[in-house]
């Protein structure tokens, strides 16, 4: 069937505009039309949410790919949860798709040129099997050179991290992630912070708002003429992103979720300046607006709900491509006009869309990241206890054993004392002629713990703090780093690194690969395995590591600044062409008069006597 009348069959369906002419009467005038709430027990009713209706974004037309800051490449629609209203639709897929290399890299190579931000997203991407193969690839041929080097140290709070060092759309290395910081995230914790300058993390373990995509306009009677309007001036179209999924390209995000849910034609071939495109290429893809209700005034629900709300021909529709979500009965029909189940209290009347962020509380973008989300720290932390002979500097361990996980002690040997305290505190023991820091013996002494995170090589006889360990559960470490503790000099020499107290290092560090499980060299000590990490990954941990630095006035202006400008340069993308730019301008200006007035501020401080 032709692509054409393929998307015509699946969008030409019988429905009762006439029955709700009237309802769309209403919703002019400012009314709310009355919606069914059929909700699950324990779950949240659907509550009323109005985009982009004002005459700011009313006066926007369809945008093309090119004047949009993001372009995503959407790598799989698998996810490991299933938001209610989701733009991908996530959960109604009887199996999800994978993008193939070879896509994915005629994706990549298609948006030479682009001058904005290329993401990759799903679903959540780093599920997919290749993830790696595609990051790497995607840094080779496009963005510009830049790692996250805050993203090395230890960060007390990743919410924090998130907003200063990887969420400014005007400023990155444009690679983006758009990520809910699920497990797979931490495997690819180093990966992903070489590569994505631009990360949008949310692990919807707040409470978020998703207003339903799924409730058509002709079952609301909206006229040709009004739809037309409200269309065009559509706050995802105008403020989100064009999307590259296995099909094709797409001039709308939801309109290729769209086509892959509802298995449509396809969207345009993925082939070099694509996204130059003009809305009046767009005619066949607009047809897949007809399905979808992101620019009407519809219900919205909590994302953690999991219950998509639709309307009675959409629900149709999932019935014939068997969504999982039906069985699960986590899909509410909408019936427009029925008995209305939402409480006045519970509509949201007049509510406007500002930003690309709206559904977070508050538009508070330090809540993207829930306090009990505990996937990128610390799992476990398995020591090598490096002994002297003798019975002391065990004795003066036992009151931090319960601080790790596995412990081997390592010894020229153990006297029967020795063993005893061992055997009590569930140490095991390793006895070697040689020194304790010779490769081969320290080879064998991670074979005898369960090293599937962190290692610590630590010295028995050092005067560890009791409360050290409990702090490094506590911060986000990098995978791909080698921490050791700093004493007294700030060096990072591999002499040095070795003869630390304490050395730590991870399983999953790029810097291990090919050489686990005896990754020690044989005929060196210590120093050799340091060797294989560069000088830029092994960070001193300071004795205030867990401490948020103080910020002097001028920093904290700056940092106002840098929010204000980066949050306004969405709103400005919203609002009219020529208003835009002159908010987004202000707000550069800001930024920049700041910097420089912060410099000239530390250089007359400098000159001072």
């Amino acid at each position: 069937m032709p692509c054409c009348e393929r998307l015509q069959y699946i969008l030409q369906r019988p429905t009762q505009s006439e029955t709700y002419a009237d309802q769309w009467k209403s919703l002019q005038g400012g009314d709310q039309p009355e919606f069914a709430a059929q909700t699950a027990p324990g779950r949240s009713p659907p509550r009323f949410h109005v985009s982009f209706l004002d005459q700011q974004c009313q006066e926007r037309a369809v945008k093309s790919p090119a004047d949009m800051k993001i372009i995503q490449i959407d790598i799989t629609n698998a996810c490991t949860k299933k938001c209610s209203n989701c733009t991908r639709f996530c959960g109604n897929h009887r199996k999800p798709f994978m993008m193939d290399f070879e896509t994915f890299k005629r994706a990549v190579d298609s948006m030479e040129g682009f001058p904005g931000i290329v993401g990759i997203m799903g679903g959540e991407p780093t599920l997919h099997p290749q993830f790696e193969e595609f990051a790497r690839y995607f840094a080779s041929k496009f963005g510009t050179p830049g790692v996250l080097e805050n993203a090395r140290i230890p960060v007390k709070d990743f919410n924090a991290h998130i907003v200063r060092d990887v969420f400014d759309i005007d400023h990155s290395n444009r690679r983006g992630l758009w990520s809910i910081l699920g497990k797979r995230y931490y495997e690819h914790y180093e990966l992903i912070q070489e590569v994505f300058g631009y990360q949008a993390i949310n692990d919807h373990a707040s409470p978020s708002e998703h207003a339903a995509l799924l409730i058509t306009r002709k079952e609301l009677g909206i006229p040709d003429d009004e739809w037309v309007k409200m269309r065009d001036a559509c706050w995802i179209q105008n403020l989100w992103s064009a999307s590259i999924h296995p099909k094709g390209a797409f001039f709308c995000e939801v309109a290729a979720a769209l086509d892959a849910t509802f298995d449509g034609p396809g969207g345009w071939p993925i082939e070099p300046g694509w996204w130059k495109r003009k809305p009046e290429d767009f005619k066949e893809q607009l047809q897949w607006c007809e399905m979808c209700s992101a620019c009407l005034k519809v219900p919205s629900r909590n994302a953690n709900d999991e219950i998509d709300d639709v309307s009675p021909a959409i629900y149709e529709k999932l019935v014939e491509v068997r969504s999982p979500k039906i069985k699960q009965k986590l899909i509410n029909i909408v019936p427009i006009g029925g008995a209305t189940g939402i409480a006045t209290d519970e509509k949201i009347a007049g509510r406007t869309v500002e930003s690309n962020t709206w559904y977070l509380p508050d538009s508070d973008q330090t809540l993207r990241v829930g306090p009990t989300n505990r996937t990128i720290y610390p799992k476990r932390f398995d020591a090598i206890l490096l002994c002297q002979e003798g019975p002391a500097p065990l004795e003066g361990f036992l009151p931090l054993r319960g601080q790790f996980d596995d412990v081997i002690a390592v010894a020229p040997g153990f006297s029967a004392e020795t063993q005893a305290i061992c055997e009590a505190a569930n140490i095991g023991m390793l006895e070697t002629k040689g020194s304790p820091t010779d490769g081969k013996v320290l080879n064998s002494a991670l074979d005898l713990i369960d090293f599937s995170d962190w290692c610590v090589i630590l010295k028995a006889d050092f005067n560890l703090q009791d409360n050290l360990m409990p702090r490094l559960r506590e911060v986000v470490l990098n995978p791909g780093s080698l921490y050791y503790l700093s004493t007294t000099h700030p060096a990072q020499q591999g002499a040095y690194i070795a003869s630390s107290p304490v050395i730590m290092f991870n399983v999953l560090a790029h810097s291990l690969r090919g050489r686990l499980p005896s990754p020690f060299p044989a005929d060196d000590d210590m120093t050799g395995l340091l060797r294989f990490w560069p000088a830029s990954k092994r960070i001193a941990l300071a004795p205030d590591f867990d401490k948020v630095p103080a910020t002097s006035g001028a920093n904290k202006i700056d940092d106002l600044f840098e929010n204000v400008r980066s949050k306004y340069a969405w709103i400005a993308n919203a609002l009219p062409p020529s208003a835009g730019q002159r908010v987004l301008a202000l707000g550069r200006w800001a930024h920049a008069t700041t910097k420089r007035i912060h410099h000239y501020s530390q250089r007359d401080s400098a000159r001072k006597p």
